[in-house]
């Protein structure tokens, strides 16, 4: 997944560089040092000089041109990989849990809408602790975190009220 081109720069920024003449070509050769980005949550792939997020150049040295004298100037654009997660589940003691997920830098995840099951229990949601009480997502829900996780199945149990008659005369054997 490539990120958005967030970056603009010019090379050099006012600076003198080593040039040569390049007799057979008509034109000056300067070479300039491109410097390596960061930014949270992505990769920085290198430079480029469109702005189509596919890196020409990597930080490094990197050739400039000019037919018209000895200065010349470039705009280079930073490109991005947007780091991934994977979000994996688990049934907790039930079974059906959906398969891993992966999350984009960034990009808010759907979860999955698949629900698994347990016999006697009501699921109620997903959280990222197995002993939770009370789901942090649901199924289907959103997930905006920027990290690596699994969720945990939150489980209710499920109760019932039994009444007991006597079949004979149907009488209510339960005590009032």
């Amino acid at each position: 997944n490539k990120g958005i081109v967030s970056s603009t720069t010019s090379f050099p920024s006012d600076e003198t560089l080593p040039s040569s003449y390049n007799s057979s070509r008509g034109y000056y050769q300067a070479y300039y040092t491109l410097p390596s980005a960061s930014a949270t949550g992505y990769t920085f792939d290198g430079w480029s000089e469109s702005n189509d997020n596919t890196a020409d150049a990597p930080a490094g040295t990197y050739q400039l041109f000019t037919a018209s004298g000895t200065s010349a100037y470039k705009n280079l654009y930073a490109c991005w990989t947007a780091q991934t997660y994977t979000i994996s589940y688990n049934a907790n003691g039930g079974s059906g849990a959906p398969s891993s997920q992966t999350k984009t830098h960034g990009v808010t995840l759907t979860l999955s809408s698949t629900k698994p099951t347990r016999v006697g229990y009501e699921f109620l949601g997903w959280a990222t602790s197995p002993t939770a009480t009370s789901a942090t997502y649901s199924a289907g829900g959103s997930y905006t975190t920027n990290a690596a996780a699994t969720l945990y199945a939150v489980w209710k149990v499920l109760s019932y009220d039994i009444t007991f008659f006597n079949s004979k005369d149907g009488i209510n054997l339960q005590e009032p």
